[in-house]
């Protein structure tokens, strides 16, 4: 395809400076990777930074250039419009199809919660809406039926090269990671004893408060990181585990409530046999312990990974999208 992607986390032009994906990755966040992203990296990604670094990083490693992020000026929007952040550069994208100044608007995934929080999330005009995973596909459409036969699944890559774990590690087969993000501190507590009784050390982490460093360093000293959150559109935090080679043990309650509805759902989408086991309750937790599923040799994160969820697949996986339309 010849048609040049324009990728848009704000609505344009941006009039502070041109976002150039060519020179980030290789100048400012190359340099201060591993650190919590500053106010001034997640200015630069826009939207969800994990999903916008994912798109342009994973765009420069296959070596596509058709494509620029919040261009400066209107004359250099492309012909297909990627709306990753905003609902006024989503309006404002909408605008620009019905006028005949583009030809695709694909948009997503992460413009809202629910698909009728913004009545422009039906727009007839979007070509292609995206999602993480089957969970929220089923979920969009249900919810919006104007989205049916809209919908595609685009996992977000990471940067394997970043997560990947030290080779001289020794690692003791007892040490596990508790990240916490939203769960009911009677179970959490329940799952913590166990663990403890079972003869492990139990480091707890609790989300937003740690540096890409800082996860990273203790994924390298644990054997199995243990994640409770309700639900996970994708879950990046676990995929980051799998680069490291840490397989995950995943509460997952299948249901995720929300202004007062109950809708099906998933902590880990993309959990598999490779990279761990999913629990729903204190009992099935211990059963993981009783059933020998906490032994390393039984796992193959990093490999599952690099197979499936690096920058580079998640773009090719994007264009595929695109070229569909």
């Amino acid at each position: 395809m010849s048609e040049k992607i324009t990728i848009l986390s704000g609505k344009a032009p941006y009039y502070y400076y041109e976002r150039r994906a060519k020179i980030f990755y290789k100048t400012f966040l190359k340099k201060f990777r591993g650190y919590n992203p500053s106010p001034g990296e997640l200015a630069m990604y826009g939207g969800h930074y994990g999903v916008t670094r994912s798109i342009i990083e994973g765009l420069q490693k296959i070596g596509y250039t058709n494509f620029n992020y919040n261009p400066s000026s209107l004359s250099k929007i492309g012909d297909t419009v990627l709306v990753v952040g905003g609902i006024p550069a989503l309006q404002q994208a909408i605008k620009w199809k019905r006028s005949g100044k583009i030809k695709q608007l694909i948009a997503g995934p992460n413009l809202c919660i629910l698909p009728t929080d913004y009545i422009e999330i039906s727009a007839p005009e979007i070509n292609t809406y995206i999602v993480h995973a089957d969970w929220n596909v089923e979920q969009y459409e249900n919810l919006c039926p104007a989205l049916k036969g809209k919908m595609a699944k685009w996992p977000v890559g990471i940067d394997i090269n970043y997560w990947k774990p030290q080779e001289d590690q020794l690692k003791t087969g007892k040490k596990i990671l508790f990240y916490k993000k939203n769960v009911e501190e009677y179970l959490y507590n329940e799952c913590l004893t166990i663990a403890k009784k079972n003869g492990f050390e139990v480091i707890e982490l609790i989300r937003g408060g740690y540096s890409f460093d800082q996860y990273k360093n203790l994924l390298n000293e644990v054997d199995f990181l243990i994640h409770f959150a309700n639900s996970e559109s994708q879950g990046i935090s676990l995929a980051e585990a799998w680069g490291m080679n840490v397989p995950t043990m995943v509460f997952n309650p299948g249901i995720w409530s929300y202004k007062g509805y109950n809708f099906p759902c998933s902590s880990a989408p993309l959990l598999t046999d490779n990279t761990g086991h999913f629990f729903n309750d204190s009992r099935a937790f211990e059963g993981l312990f009783q059933t020998n599923k906490f032994s390393s040799e039984l796992y193959a994160p990093r490999q599952w990974t690099t197979e499936n969820l690096t920058d580079e697949r998640s773009a090719a996986i994007l264009l595929n999208i695109i070229n569909a339309k």
